[in-house]
């Protein structure tokens, strides 16, 4: 199957599909400004500050739960994994997504982002994405699963580490980055990214 970015509010159809109490609001994708160069597209990720009580480990196992059921997928061997209660987040993705709620376009949308970012080999972007924002991404676009960089990706973007004593834990020492397959395609392993939206400022 061929793959294409989906508009936006086709998007956020198909994530309230799979979490209906959590995906809350509308988006109007005419207001986006172009792609910064080397964005793939527009993606809609969820906000995981907003899944109630839920840490950054437990929302991502319940994102990968949802993703398991789209059938042969080699991330399903991934779902039993102990190192859920070890994920955390770099500072640089949270700072990126902590400053993303800025321009008319992205107000209000408490619920969910509206990001530029990439999936492939092409490591531009100014943020590496993680387990929480690139599985939302593979579940409304399935058929990017087929493309041969999704069995080497790298999730810079999130961390895990043996002492890690929280789930959401800011401390990066002693943490190694998130393989999110088992099988790597040579040397052409791919980082997804976000890109800083035209018109948005950040300091990192």
């Amino acid at each position: 199957m061929s793959y294409w970015v989906r508009s936006v509010e086709e998007q956020v159809d198909i994530l309230r599909k799979y979490f209906p109490d959590k995906i809350v609001g509308e988006v109007d994708s005419s207001g986006l400004p172009p792609l910064p160069e080397g964005a793939e597209g527009w993606f809609v990720v969820p906000n995981w500050n907003h899944w109630a009580t839920m840490q950054y480990g437990e929302a991502s196992y319940l994102m990968a739960r949802a993703i398991a059921k789209l059938g042969d997928f080699s991330f399903v061997s991934y779902i039993e994994f102990p190192w859920w209660g070890k994920l955390c987040e770099t500072q640089k993705k949270k700072r990126y997504f902590s400053q993303i709620y800025v321009g008319k376009y992205l107000q209000g949308r408490q619920s969910f982002y509206v990001i530029p970012a990439q999936l492939g080999a092409g490591h531009g972007g100014v943020a590496s994405l993680g387990v929480f924002e690139v599985l939302p991404i593979l579940l409304t676009h399935p058929e990017r699963m087929g493309d041969r960089y999704c069995e080497g990706m790298t999730l810079e973007g999130d961390l895990i580490g043996e002492d890690i004593p929280k789930i959401n834990h800011s401390d990066e020492e002693g943490c190694d980055s998130v393989d999110l397959f088992a099988v790597h395609c040579g040397n052409c392993t791919a980082v997804p990214t976000a890109f800083i939206p035209p018109g948005v400022k950040m300091e990192f």
